[in-house]
């Protein structure tokens, strides 16, 4: 069998909740390594009540490992390891506490979850990516001008933003 954790939510809460699944997505190539596999989020067609809140929208989650105790120790520099591989993907965890920790036997290392309060980067491209897909661009079309201004194109390598307001 497959063992899975829903995380259940209130009305006032689903956009949170929504943002932790496209946390997860971001993190796809972490999933299951380093931080739990996201398997979906749904919307409950019959709302699940408890004492305090009724439950409408769960995330799914891979079972991740057993929750750390204080007495846990993690070899150096494990937490900065793990900060800097969300990083390298682009999130910044913003809640990184020993309650969003599950030590993984399996693996052998802690695994982080919970990103509600995770906060993604904006996606930089490389220079480099940017002066190849410019000089595609240049040769594709009229060569040497710019089909507004009618001047020569000299923008190579500039960091600009696109239209989504990510830095390219």
């Amino acid at each position: 069998g497959y063992t899975f954790v829903g995380n259940g939510t209130f009305a006032s809460a689903v956009k949170r909740l929504q943002h932790e699944a496209e946390v997860y997505s971001r993190l796809e190539p972490l999933q299951g390594h380093f931080v739990a596999a996201c398997l979906g989020s749904i919307a409950l067609h019959t709302p699940y009540p408890l004492a305090a809140a009724t439950i409408l929208h769960m995330l799914l989650m891979s079972w991740t490992g057993e929750a750390v105790k204080m007495n846990d120790n993690f070899p150096p520099g494990e937490l900065i390891r793990l900060q800097e591989r969300l990083r390298t993907h682009g999130v910044v965890h913003n809640d990184m506490r020993r309650a969003n920790l599950l030590w993984n036997h399996e693996r052998g290392h802690i695994m982080l979850i919970d990103f509600d309060l995770a906060e993604m980067l904006p996606v930089v491209r490389h220079r480099q990516v940017v002066r190849f897909s410019q000089k595609r661009k240049r040769h594709q079309r009229d060569h040497g001008t710019d089909q507004l201004l009618g001047r020569p194109r000299r923008l190579e390598g500039l960091i600009s933003h696109d239209s989504a307001g990510y830095v390219v």
